[in-house]
Order: structure tokens, then sequence, then C-alpha cells
């Protein structure tokens, strides 16, 4: 079967289950191309791959807002990131209790293996004692009126206090940006994604990983694999096993090779 986020997204996820023919892959393939749009392949399991990676930057932005950095800051950094929504926009356009299912699907798929990201007690917060579920209920991360208008809510800072005066702008955008590839590097080391290619297609035309890096796995690339994962060793020790190396990269840059 087919899944694409949204509408307006030029993707398409044709999934693969068990049981699927490639005769039958093959006449999905083709019919996407035929509605043009962009086909990638993905293994059926929680999340597919692109809301399962999409769903790492909606949360790295939401655990800055747990940590005290300011809504606005995190919403115009994560725009600077070059990515086409904001964090917490995007995750009241979603739902969260979307957002959280998605986290509730990996518990359950990955069972004592999973860790739990420290976002979603926010997301918990925000649904179950605040009652505040998104844009479709008027009421998330920001305050919407039926004009259309919306504004960051005033609650979040009583909530959440803001307490964080000074802030690495480097660091912030590339935690966004870090949780995306990394995530998306294990999704390739679970055969969820079964190209570099489809990778880098499926983030840039998907859920809008800015095109100018040349997709998620290209950005390690032009980063510098080696450097890479030195940051992510970095930015493990800071924020924990979220940024940890995922063994498919750290192999391929022991033999010396790029992640395409």
């Amino acid at each position: 079967h087919f899944f694409a986020p949204v509408e307006r997204v030029p993707l398409v996820e044709i999934v693969k289950g068990k049981q699927t023919s490639e005769e039958t892959i093959a006449r999905a393939y083709d019919f996407v191309k035929t509605i043009r749009k962009t086909p990638i392949i993905v293994k059926d399991t929680w999340g597919f791959y692109v809301s399962r990676v999409q769903n790492t930057f909606i949360l790295e932005g939401i655990q800055m807002l747990k940590e005290g950095y300011s809504p606005a800051l995190i919403e115009n950094l994560s725009l600077q990131a070059g990515m086409p929504s904001s964090a917490l926009g995007l995750a009241d356009d979603l739902s969260l209790p979307m957002v959280l299912k998605y986290e509730q699907q990996a518990a359950k798929h990955y069972g004592n293996k999973y860790i739990q990201h420290p976002a979603a007690d926010v997301l918990s917060i925000m649904i179950d004692k605040l009652g505040r579920s998104g844009k479709t209920k008027l009421a998330g991360f920001y305050d919407y009126q039926t004009d259309g208008s919306k504004a960051l809510w005033t609650g979040l800072s009583e909530h959440f206090p803001r307490n964080q005066k000074a802030y690495d702008q480097r660091e912030l955008i590339e935690r966004f940006l870090f949780a995306q590839v990394i995530e998306a590097v294990w999704c390739m080391q679970e055969g969820i994604i079964q190209s570099v290619a489809e990778a880098n297609l499926g983030s840039i035309y998907g859920w809008g990983f800015p095109d100018f890096k040349g997709g998620v796995l290209q950005y390690v690339n032009d980063y510098g694999p080696a450097q890479f994962i030195d940051r992510c060793q970095h930015y493990e020790s800071l924020h924990g096993p979220r940024f940890k190396v995922p063994r498919l990269l750290r192999k391929q840059v022991e033999q010396g090779l790029l992640i395409g």
C-alpha cells in the first residue's frame, strides 16, 4: 500500500510487507510515477521512514523547550536550519497525540531496548494535564484563532520556564539536523529504507530536509564522516543516547567509506 504524509508532499512511500510480491511493487512504483510523485520503497514497520525521521526533528524542538530555551528561539532556529516548518508549529499541525503515538509505537517495537525520548514527558503534560493537543483543537504550543492566525501560547513559560539565557546557535541548529540524520541511518541499518538515494530523496521530498544539504546522508558526506561521528559523540555526552552513532555509519567510516 501507499503512504504519503500530506497531500501536498510530492513523495509516496510504497510499503512492502512480508507477502508483497516484486510484481506488486513494480506496479505500484509505475503508478506513483504516472501521478507525478516520487516513489520510495520502505519496510512495513512503525512510522515507516518519513514520519519516523520527521518526528525526531519535532521531538528535538520540544526537548529544547523542556531544557528552558525560548519557544520563539526554538521556532526561529528550526527554520534557520533550513526546515520548511518550525518544530513546535509542525507538532501542532500533526497533533501532539500523533507525535507521542510514534514514540509509543517505538516502545512497543523495541521492547526492553527502547529508550524513551526525554521530550515525551512534555507531550504528556501538554495533552493530559493541560488539554492542549494541537491545531485541530485550536490549542497546542500555539493558540489559534478562527480567522487562521496563530501565536505561541503565552502559558508555555509558566509550565516550561525559560532559564537558558545564553545559547550556542550552531549547536541548536545542528541538533535539529543531526537528530534526523542519525534516525535515517538507523532506518537504513534496520532495512526500512533500501538505498542512500532513496534516503536522500525521501528526506527532501518527504518532510523537507534542506535540499541545499543534498539530503540526510549527503549531509554526512559534506560535514565529513569522521567529523560527524566526533560531533555525535559530543552531543551524546551532553544529551544522551539519541545521538549515539549507528553501527552502520561507524563501520563505513572505519573502512574509509562515505555513507553513499
